[in-house]
């Protein structure tokens, strides 16, 4: 039986590298994306279970005081049923990280914004907003705290509590304040409608979540990763 001569070894080795270089990137870009997704709807239900928990000792969302601050609403309405979390100062926070939007422009000191911050046990990161709406508070969630990218839409999410709502993601529903959006957003509107806002490479990809959400949980093919 003849075997193969050390060039016709070379040549399959060579032929092994360029298969390997040519789909590598894409299988660990699958794998990034599925992990993304579980992470975001795992973070989702977890919060959803502490909101359901708050609501039996505190009421409906519908009569929770929105204008409270940051510190006062998680103290008031959270904090009691958060599992294995631990306040992390927004100052440590954005010295270390430097979010950016999916256009790879610079975001703002996202985590000052946003007030108050938490760090959780399995590195989520949960932020709840600072401004003042009469029904709604902006949740800030990037699901792998520290780490990499700190990318609006591929690791940092945002979501809303709304008096009406519920838990829900940036886009899905009309929240007063600067996140009034429209309701029922298509999923072709949450990928190419307002550039600030929708989950597009040119643009902030504030409606990212929405759209994994509004797609089963998953990062389709044509997502903006």
């Amino acid at each position: 039986m003849k075997g193969f001569t050390l060039s016709e070894v070379l040549i399959i080795l060579g032929i092994i590298g360029v298969v390997a270089t040519l789909t590598l990137p894409s299988l660990i870009a699958n794998y990034q994306k599925k992990q993304t997704a579980i992470r975001l709807k795992k973070t989702y239900s977890e919060l959803t279970q502490v909101i359901m928990l708050s609501e039996i000792d505190n009421g409906s969302l519908e009569n929770w005081n929105y204008s409270l601050s940051a510190a006062a609403f998680l103290d008031t309405y959270l904090a009691k049923y958060l599992k294995n979390l631990k306040a992390v100062s927004t100052t440590t926070i954005d010295n270390k990280l430097h979010y950016k939007f999916l256009d790879g422009t610079r975001a703002y000191n996202t985590t000052t914004l946003t007030g108050h911050s938490l760090l959780s046990i399995n590195g989520v990161h949960v932020s709840i907003g600072s401004f003042m709406f009469n029904d709604a508070k902006d949740i800030m969630i990037d699901i792998n705290g520290e780490k990499g990218p700190n990318t609006y839409g591929k690791d940092f999410f945002l979501f809303v509590i709304s008096a009406k709502h519920g838990l829900i993601p940036n886009g899905s529903a009309i929240i007063s304040g600067m996140y009034a959006n429209p309701e029922h957003l298509t999923r072709n509107e949450l990928i190419n409608g307002n550039r600030i806002r929708a989950c597009r490479k040119d643009g902030y990809g504030y409606w990212c979540a929405a759209l994994i959400m509004q797609d089963g949980w998953e990062i389709k093919d044509d997502y903006p990763w």
